[in-house]
Order: C-alpha cells, then sequence, then structure tokens
C-alpha cells in the first residue's frame, strides 16, 4: 500500500533526521519500495491504492493515481531526502509535484482552485486538495520554487473559504458528500498551518482557530475517544486518533490545547485501541 509505506517512510525519515543510525536503513529501503510503487503520467509520477475502491461519487480501479496518496508519498520523500541528503528522492517529490499541477483537473473561481482526486473525476474535496497544497508548499521551500507555493496559497484560499458557519467543514461538495469527519478535518488544519507558515502569512489564522475549537468539540469523548463521524460517538476510529495526534501537534502555535489534545487521544488510544499482543485494531463498534 502506498500510502503506508509513504507514512513509513516519513516516521522513520523523522528519526533518522534525529540521529537514529537504525533508522537510516530502513529510510533507503521504504524510499526503494515506494519508487517501485509510483505510476508515470503524462507530466510527472503520481501514486495511488492498491485496492479497487468505490466512493460515494466515482469508482476507481486498483493503482489509479490520486492526490492523498500522491501527496502523502512527496512529503514523505521530501523528508527522506532531506534526513539522508539524497537528491534523487527530492526529484521524485518534485515529479509528485508536476502531476498536481499538470495532471489533474482542477475547478478554478475567485476563491482559488481546488483540484480532482484522480486525473478521471471532476470531484470538489476539500481534505483532498488541501493535502494537495500542503505537498507544494512544502516542496517550495525544498525546491527552490516560489511559484509552488503561489499555487499552494490559492488552493488553501479555496478550501479555508469552503468553512462551514461553525467552523467545520464537509467533506466535498456534492450533496451526497455532505457528512463531516475528524481526520478529514486534521487534514485541513495541518495543511493550513503548513502553508501559512511556508507563505509566511497570517490570512489563514483565524480559519485554523476556528476549525481546531470545531474539531475539538464535535469530534471526540471527553477522555480523547476519537470518533469518525462528528457528533457521533461509534465507530470509535484509529486513523482519527492518530491524525488528532498530528494535527495537535502540528496547530499548536495558533491553538495552544493542541498538545493536550494529542496527548489526551493517544493515551486513550493505548487503552482502547491496542489489542493484547500489541498491534491497534482498526476500529470499535
Amino acid at each position: 500500500n502506498p500510502k503506508g509505506l509513504a507514512l513509513f517512510l516519513e516516521g522513520y525519515a523523522r528519526l533518522a533526521a534525529g540521529g537514529d543510525v537504525e533508522a537510516r536503513e530502513a529510510v533507503r529501503i521504504l524510499a526503494g519500495r515506494l519508487e517501485v510503487c509510483a505510476t508515470p503520467t503524462a507530466h510527472g509520477l503520481a501514486w495511488g491504492y492498491n485496492f479497487p475502491w468505490q466512493s460515494r461519487a466515482f469508482f476507481a480501479p486498483a493503482g489509479t493515481p490520486n492526490i492523498i496518496v500522491t501527496s502523502f508519498a512527496g512529503l514523505a520523500l521530501l523528508a527522506a531526502a532531506d534526513a539522508l541528503h539524497e537528491p534523487r528522492w527530492r526529484e521524485l517529490a518534485r515529479q509528485a509535484c508536476a502531476f498536481l499541477l499538470h495532471d489533474l483537473p482542477r475547478r478554478e473561481t475567485d476563491d482559488g482552485i481546488c483540484w480532482s482526486y484522480t486525473p478521471v473525476d471532476d470531484s470538489t474535496v476539500y481534505n483532498a486538495s488541501a493535502l494537495g497544497a500542503r505537498l507544494l508548499a512544502t516542496a517550495a521551500g525544498a525546491l527552490k520554487a516560489p511559484d509552488l507555493l503561489d499555487t499552494a496559497l490559492r488552493a488553501a484560499r479555496f478550501v479555508a473559504r469552503a468553512q462551514q458557519a461553525d467552523g467545520g467543514w464537509a467533506f466535498g461538495a456534492a450533496p451526497n458528500q455532505a457528512w463531516r469527519d475528524g481526520f478529514h478535518a486534521g487534514y485541513i488544519l495541518e495543511s493550513l498551518v503548513t502553508v501559512a507558515r511556508t507563505g509566511g502569512t497570517a490570512e489563514f489564522d483565524a480559519a485554523i482557530r476556528r476549525g481546531f475549537a470545531w474539531y475539538t468539540e464535535r469530534c471526540f469523548g471527553p477522555a480523547g475517544e476519537a470518533w469518525y463521524y462528528a457528533d457521533r460517538p461509534w465507530p470509535l476510529d484509529t486513523h482519527a486518533a492518530a491524525e488528532a495526534v498530528e494535527c495537535g501537534l502540528t496547530v499548536a502555535r495558533l491553538c495552544p490545547d493542541g498538545p493536550a489534545l494529542a496527548a489526551r487521544t493517544a493515551a486513550w488510544a493505548v487503552g482502547a485501541l491496542r489489542r493484547r499482543d500489541g498491534a491497534f485494531v482498526f476500529r470499535r463498534y
């Protein structure tokens, strides 16, 4: 699963950057495996899921390139390149950016741009476009390409202006994408923070603060229980719990309660979602 490989690669890259010698070999192995999974596109490289999947908007055969997996792959390769000073991985990330810029359909408005999920659909999915903006903003500095930041800002503005009155975001613009959930909101918040930090702008600060307040109040139980859907205690979701840790730490500068949410949810997850053999369950119903 390329997304899984990317998540592990980014984690090991963080450890390697901190001086963990054993993590360096893991970075090399995982980056090599991730590269093998890449799909060449007209202008770059992209990644997709290793299984077919049916969303509420479209069907994607196994391997169909998409913005989510490609964004995570690009971010992980940039982290790996920084940790081990490997220019090849930076070049692979540049090609991931080229996929976003030239191979994905996009919706353009006065508010900005929003990419489709894959090259073969025309959906408007806010968290997906936010993750694309996060990749471009991160790559702008690493690749010394300020034009990437300009595009990232336009995408972030589109997403920020889709924020609802109470601070939350729908999954997408279509009527059957109106649900709201925790980990996709976390993606958006992390992405807005990254774009704002890279761009040296405070224009998203209010949206981030309102969004994190909504996220904290509507997507968790009192002990840090990570719910999948907003305002619905079940199912309890491991993906949502992991994203709460990432998001809470990422927004800490603007949202001082972020680290407390991260710690509370991590402690709850270790107690409630871990099996006797040490592995974590996918969900509890």
